[in-house]
């Protein structure tokens, strides 16, 4: 009992720890946002003036951006906040199950030794537990709904499956983050030994970019855009082109070199999604290179606005809004200035 006692103690330590991270990035989003400014050029201003609310609007900018990947990291730390708190959830849910039977234990002694004076009990043996009555099975027992019988239990195998898929996605995203991260800074530098293809040195061909990820797993696209931003998904499943995949271990990520932010990612959000049909290599006569559940679609030619992010990202995967990944919503296009395969 008293071992129980003490995890409930400890059970909030590592929620306190990322509320504190929470508090402080909305504190720099305060600090940040006391530089702001309302003002209104007129034409009679002088020169002194103009320049001094040009500089100020600099600020201003700088310190959007700066809100802007403080965000994101705000909701990575939400995110591993989430994931602790349905651990500790877990764990406290394990200790009322052990408090309860602990309760019942001491309950059914007071029972049974309610008027025993003496204050050491003798130990409970297993006959105290059995039935004090036996059922007649001469009498005839009504037959049971099997078939809400079968549906209750198909209902729970579906509900254990999605969990367990779930918790697969958590592992394989914590377990590739820095990974990916930390190659997106050896791409920047020329240093990555895992490239399969790069448009930078293997030009918009379609038919070489299929040829060298067809029959192949664990790869990460990534998609350079107008701004320097990177952003990407990661498939885990073998690829075929001109299918549809099914892979629940998919998510999608973004990222800005030499920020020193972490890496932001989205799991698939399996309330609305299983993870079926979720990500297509087009075949060599397409005018994309892939597409994302119908929501992401990546152009393989150069020199235009072909790829778009269409809003209805975010009932597919968590926190994907489209300004967040590549700064354009639908019906804006962006032009994808550089395409990359990586091989994990």
């Amino acid at each position: 009992m008293e071992e129980i006692l003490n995890q409930l103690e400890r059970v909030e330590t590592k929620s306190a720890q990322q509320i504190e991270k929470i508090v402080r990035c909305v504190g720099k989003i305060a600090d940040y946002t006391l530089d702001d400014i309302i003002f209104d050029p007129k034409k009679d201003w002088t020169f002194d003036s103009l320049s001094t609310c040009f500089s100020k609007s600099e600020r201003m900018i700088e310190n959007k951006k700066e809100i802007i990947l403080i965000i994101k990291e705000l909701i990575c730390l939400l995110d591993d906040l989430k994931i602790i708190e349905d651990k500790e959830l877990d764990n406290l849910e394990n200790d009322r199950k052990d408090l309860l039977e602990a309760m019942e234990e001491k309950i059914r002694d007071m029972k049974q030794y309610g008027n025993d004076r003496r204050t050491s009990k003798p130990p409970r043996s297993p006959i105290d537990d059995r039935r004090t009555s036996q059922r007649d099975y001469s009498k005839r027992i009504p037959a049971r709904d099997r078939e809400v019988v079968r549906e209750d239990s198909h209902d729970r195998i579906e509900r254990r499956t999605t969990e367990v898929q779930k918790e697969k996605g958590k592992q394989i995203v914590l377990e590739m983050r820095s990974v990916i991260e930390n190659e997106i800074e050896n791409v920047v530098a020329n240093k990555s030994q895992k490239i399969l293809f790069d448009t930078n040195t293997d030009g918009w061909k379609m038919d070489k970019f299929v040829d060298s990820v067809t029959g192949k797993k664990r790869i990460g696209f990534l998609v350079f855009d107008e701004i320097a931003h990177v952003f990407g998904v990661f498939v885990n499943e073998i690829l075929q082109p001109g299918q549809w995949l099914d892979d629940s271990k998919l998510f999608l990520f973004s990222y800005t070199p030499g920020q020193n932010k972490p890496l932001f990612y989205s799991n698939i959000m399996f309330s609305n999604h299983d993870g079926k049909s979720i990500f297509k290599l087009e075949e060599k006569n397409a005018e994309h290179f892939f597409r994302v559940a119908n929501v992401i679609y990546i152009q393989n030619v150069s020199g235009k606005k072909g790829s778009v992010m269409y809003p209805e990202l975010e009932e597919y995967f968590f926190h994907a809004n489209p300004r967040s990944f590549c700064g354009y919503v639908y019906p804006d296009k962006f032009e994808s200035t550089r395409v990359i395969a990586l091989q994990f």
